[in-house]
């Protein structure tokens, strides 16, 4: 891939946030379509560092990547950045571990549902039972926050991020949720 300019990137990312902002045009179609040859050349690299366990192609990755910058947003975001490659590189690694983690989650919830649990410290099927029902008894959002911090493993910051919430704010919700679960629970 060239070594591309400050400059190249500043008129690349001009063009197509006028683009954006009025109907397509042959110059901003010639753009997307450079940027897309960028992200592509960007995505073999470290489509190949992660090996064989991804559940994706690189074209499918650098589409994915293509449908994130397709907002005035984020092109500021790419703009404002100090490098666009190092941008669009952080952009591709954190939606390929996000694949990953969604694949090996997908893993342990089959394997899960095909064996029964037989370790020693696998809770006893009462506990389980009744952390079922206390689970349904709670609101959809509360249900929701549980699911993402202790089935999809993100951490409270990740949560905070996508409900658009303090860090503090959705860990004192964490918190006292969990409380609660144990009042539910307990005999």
């Amino acid at each position: 891939m060239p070594d591309r300019s400050k400059q190249w990137w500043s008129s690349l990312l001009e063009i197509l946030e006028r683009e954006l902002q009025t109907t397509e045009t042959s110059e901003g179609q010639e753009g997307w379509a450079l940027l897309r040859a960028e992200v592509r050349a960007l995505a073999e690299p470290l489509y190949r560092r992660f090996g064989g366990e991804l559940p994706i192609e690189v074209d499918d990755l650098a589409q994915e990547v293509m449908l994130r910058l397709q907002s005035p947003a984020a092109l500021r975001r790419l703009r404002a950045a100090g490098s666009a490659e190092g941008y669009l590189t952080v952009v591709m690694r954190n939606h390929l571990l996000d694949l990953l983690r969604r694949s090996r989650l997908e893993r342990r919830w089959q394997s899960a549902q095909t064996s029964p649990r037989a370790t020693p410290d696998a809770p006893p099927q009462e506990d389980l039972i009744t952390l079922r029902r206390a689970l349904a008894r709670l609101p959809a959002d509360d249900q929701e926050l549980i699911l993402r911090r202790f089935w999809r493993e993100q951490t409270i910051a990740e949560i905070a991020n996508d409900l658009g919430e303090k860090y503090s704010t959705v860990s004192v919700r964490l918190f006292r949720l969990l409380r609660r679960l144990e009042r539910m629970m307990a005999p």
